[in-house]
């Protein structure tokens, strides 16, 4: 083996891993997208189930009565 075909050799080696490198950042590209939609859907499902929790709690409050509430809110804190 000579002079230029070692380095041809060594060029074409280069080159197939410069294309896996862009192979495994495209990869890592559409796991990233795919988690960040993932967490954004999980955080809508939690932000509407906080807001139904808060709508439930008012409706309690306004049927035993705010001041029923926060006395038994009170209660329950350590002094």
């Amino acid at each position: 083996m000579n002079n230029e075909e070692f380095q041809r050799i060594v060029l074409q080696e280069l080159k197939e891993l410069k294309e896996g490198q862009k192979e495994i950042h495209r990869r890592l590209d559409r796991m990233e997208r795919s988690q960040e939609d993932d967490i954004v859907g999980m955080l809508k499902t939690i932000s509407r189930k906080i807001d139904d929790l808060q709508e439930d709690q008012r409706s309690m409050t306004a049927i035993i009565g705010e001041h029923e509430v926060k006395i038994r809110t009170l209660s329950r804190r350590p002094v």
